[in-house]
């Protein structure tokens, strides 16, 4: 059974080191040749990879059933632990719902503050978005 230290994955670093430890048990290796000696290519939520015996580009979910997703690893982390509690498909359908309907209105938050400008106070004590968006 696979442990999972809820208060040690409230870290996105943490995450990542549970991820790495759990996703590829006998190390993380390149997926075309098999070689570690790696080089960092590109940081984003999930950093990809080039390898430098053959090239190939890669990432943490390279060659697992999330290899496609856009999602934080702390996401990844939650849905592989519903699996493995056995909820049911409709109850992690509607966290994993809830959970991009929460990340969705906090991205935008920032896009909004940072094409206003930021989100200065004024003397009145308002935001310049909260003024922004009453008008």
């Amino acid at each position: 059974m696979i442990d999972f230290p809820i208060t040690e994955l409230l870290d996105a670093s943490m995450c990542m080191i549970w991820l790495v430890r759990h996703l590829h048990p006998d190390g993380f290796a390149c997926p075309h040749c098999g070689s570690t000696k790696r080089r960092l290519f590109r940081q984003q939520r999930f950093p990809a990879y080039r390898c430098r015996a053959c090239d190939g580009y890669y990432t943490l979910l390279t060659g697992t059933a999330f290899e496609k997703t856009r999602q934080q690893p702390s996401t990844v982390v939650l849905l592989l632990r519903g699996i493995t509690k056995g909820e049911s498909t409709a109850r992690l359908a509607r966290e994993f719902i809830r959970f991009l309907m929460l990340s969705f209105a906090a991205r935008s938050r920032r896009l909004m503050r940072h094409s206003l400008g930021g989100s200065k106070r004024s003397a009145s004590g308002r935001t310049t978005l909260q003024k922004t968006l009453r008008t």
